[in-house]
Formats: structure tokens, C-alpha cells, sequence
């Protein structure tokens, strides 16, 4: 497991599920614009879950969720709940305010990008991740994150060179290897 500040990731089902993923989004094309795209992933991918619209209608205020709102590490770790259950709407929500508070925090960039993309908003994905990576530049997941979202949207030259960033920063751990398999899939 992957324990960062108190919030896991199970980086093995990551990287298993976001090659196939790739892989078959690659082969099936999506367009890199705010129209909604038909694929299916998820977050740093633990199940496959359908792309979902935006509905700020349904979202719960921050009263509502009963957590504190100076708590940086509070409102990602709540954020991660909804992420987890596909409420990625709430999600985006929980990350942004925490980005207003701890704007340093790759972490959270990543899963923002990430919520994005699930959102059927990936030019937003793509952004927030790059922002991620000026953030921390040598934080390994976001970089494959940002190539999956890439890839995803038909950017492939781009992906690759995200990909090659996490294989400089770490050719040998997990995020490495899975990496250089995401490279091979899209030549």
C-alpha cells in the first residue's frame, strides 16, 4: 500500500487496471474537449466505473458533511470517500476547497484531475494534473495520471512524454514499470 499523510492507495490495482484501461481506451478513441466522452474508468483505478455529468444540483453542502473546514487533511480524506463510491461530483468539491487551503498539495491535484476526467471534463483533468506536476514535479503518480488522462483523449505524443517522466523518476518501483507498459501499449 501507498500511505501518504493517512490516505491509501492501492497502487497494484492502479497500475493492473489503468493499463487495460489505457489500452482500450487508446483503441477506442476520445476526444480531448469539454463534450462528454462514452468511455468508462476510474480513479487511480481500483473498479471501473461509467463517466458521470456534473450535477452540482445534488451536491451536499459543506455543513451538510459535517467536517471541518480549516482541516486540510479532513476534507481530501472525506473527498477520497466520495471519490471511492463514484460520487465524483462531491469529490471535485471536497479537493477544491482543499486545494484553497494547501495549494502545494500534489496529492489532491492528482485525484482533482483524476475526478475531472471521470466527470467527462478532460481538458480540466489535464490541467489541474499539469498543475500538479509544477506543484511537485517529482511526485511519480501524478505524472502516469496525467498520461492515462492523455492518452485517453487521444493525445498520445503527450502521453508518452508524461509516461517518460514516470519512468525517469522511477524505472524499477510500480509506477515505473506500469508506466513503460503504458508507453509499449500506445506505440
Amino acid at each position: 500500500m501507498y500511505e501518504r499523510t493517512g490516505r491509501k492507495i492501492n497502487i497494484t490495482a492502479f497500475m493492473i487496471i489503468t493499463s487495460v484501461i489505457a489500452l482500450a481506451l487508446t483503441t477506442a478513441g476520445c476526444s480531448d474537449s469539454n463534450e462528454p466522452a462514452r468511455v468508462t474508468a476510474d480513479k487511480a483505478m481500483p473498479r471501473s466505473a461509467p463517466l458521470i455529468e456534473l450535477d452540482s444540483t445534488k451536491l451536499l453542502s459543506m455543513q451538510e458533511l459535517n467536517i471541518d473546514l480549516n482541516d486540510p487533511l479532513a476534507m481530501a480524506s472525506r473527498g477520497d470517500q466520495f471519490f471511492e463510491s463514484g460520487n465524483y461530483p462531491q469529490a471535485i468539491e471536497l479537493y477544491k476547497k482543499t486545494l484553497e487551503l494547501k495549494p502545494d498539495d500534489v496529492d489532491t491535484f492528482n485525484d482533482l484531475g483524476l475526478a475531472y476526467f471521470y466527470t467527462r471534463k478532460p481538458v480540466m483533468a489535464v490541467d489541474t494534473l499539469k498543475k500538479g506536476t509544477e506543484a511537485d514535479p517529482s511526485f511519480q503518480r501524478i505524472w502516469i495520471s496525467l498520461g492515462f488522462v492523455l492518452s485517453s483523449s487521444g493525445r498520445i505524443e503527450e502521453a508518452k512524454s508524461a509516461l517518460g517522466k514516470a519512468v525517469e523518476i522511477n524505472p524499477d518501483n510500480e509506477i515505473g514499470q506500469e508506466s513503460k507498459r503504458m508507453i509499449d501499449s500506445l506505440k
